[in-house]
């Protein structure tokens, strides 16, 4: 059976509870049973003197593995015995001195952990931000049609920007800015990367940018900056659907700015979705572009070394193809 909590079956798979809580991440009792680790811990529990034995913390990926579980192979971990660090020694002349650092046998579980308790935290705040319902929330990359190398690309990148935003170990930067007409499957993408986020427990805000305005101008001024803090501080915000008729009014881009600058200046994973190209690709058409809407923005995403640029050319796919719309 294919374990449901490797990082491409949460990236892969739909999920209508993807911000509740997942006890046991999705598993049937029947699969608890014959799991063999579970087996095995059954034909342990016998032995008095099983804590003495070698123990071998889990492998990845790790979010196959229940709370405890990680727990368990913290408190035995061979290289810290539990404490998270160990201590080196090092001199310098006559003198000898030490430091505390990370302990390397169990530094992804110490991640794990840290990782489900920041999105326990901000399970209520994800709840109240994140836009994902309806038929968004069935959205996967694997029931994402290609219909061209640039769309093609533009799947690949976002596949690999989702990875390295769980895990951070891919190569990706953590900007994406994916720009093209309507119709084309962007916020297919974007509902795909959030969709699998959530589901690995990683604190994620998916929303439009005329309903992030739309939050910040019902509300007085105290919870306006919390709204504002919410998509500056989450640790992976997708902003879709930044478009002309939003971005006109000082206020409104001033906000845009307020919160990108923020999530530049930490580095903090972010994917923008806009039907408006960075630049200009094309200087003898008349297009509208972002620099054009708030150069401020554009300069941030223009940052190479930060952010990665990609534009899909197709035709509306919506029209071909009702059934499919996204």
């Amino acid at each position: 059976m294919q374990d449901p909590k490797t990082l491409k079956s949460h990236l892969n798979k739909p999920s209508r509870e993807s911000v509740k809580s997942r006890g046991d991440g999705g598993r049937t009792m029947a699969d608890l049973m014959n799991d063999p680790r579970f087996i095995a811990a059954r034909e342990r529990a016998a032995i008095p003197d099983d804590r003495q034995k070698p123990y071998t913390p889990p492998s990845k990926p790790i979010r196959r593995y229940t709370d405890e579980e990680l727990t368990e192979a913290m408190d035995r971990c061979s290289g810290c015995g539990g404490m998270g660090f160990i201590a080196r020694t090092w001199t310098k002349g006559n003198y000898v001195g030490s430091n505390l650092s990370p302990c390397p046998q169990c530094v992804e579980i110490r991640d794990e952990q840290k990782n489900r308790r920041d999105m326990a935290s901000m399970r209520r705040l994800v709840d109240k931000y994140s836009m994902l319902r309806g038929n968004l929330l069935t959205r996967t990359f694997e029931n994402f049609i290609s219909r061209g190398s640039s769309i093609d690309k533009a799947k690949k990148a976002v596949y690999a920007w989702a990875r390295n935003a769980y895990d951070e170990s891919g190569s990706a930067l953590p900007w994406l800015f994916i720009s093209g007409p309507p119709g084309t499957g962007k916020t297919h993408l974007g509902a795909a990367a959030a969709n699998g986020l959530l589901s690995a427990a990683v604190p994620t805000i998916f929303t439009t940018f005329p309903q992030l305005l739309g939050m910040v101008s019902a509300n007085h001024f105290d919870k306006t900056e919390a709204t504002i803090a919410a998509a500056q501080n989450v640790r992976v915000l997708i902003l879709d659907d930044i478009r002309a008729e939003n971005m006109k009014s000082p206020w409104a881009s001033g906000i845009l700015f307020r919160i990108l600058d923020h999530r530049y200046v930490t580095q903090s994973p972010t994917m923008i979705v806009s039907n408006h190209p960075l630049t200009n690709p094309d200087p003898t058409r008349s297009i509208v572009t972002l620099e054009d809407l708030e150069a401020r923005v554009a300069s941030r995403l223009g940052d190479k070394s930060l952010s990665l640029d990609v534009t899909i050319i197709g035709p509306d796919f919506r029209t071909q193809n009702p059934q499919n719309r996204s």
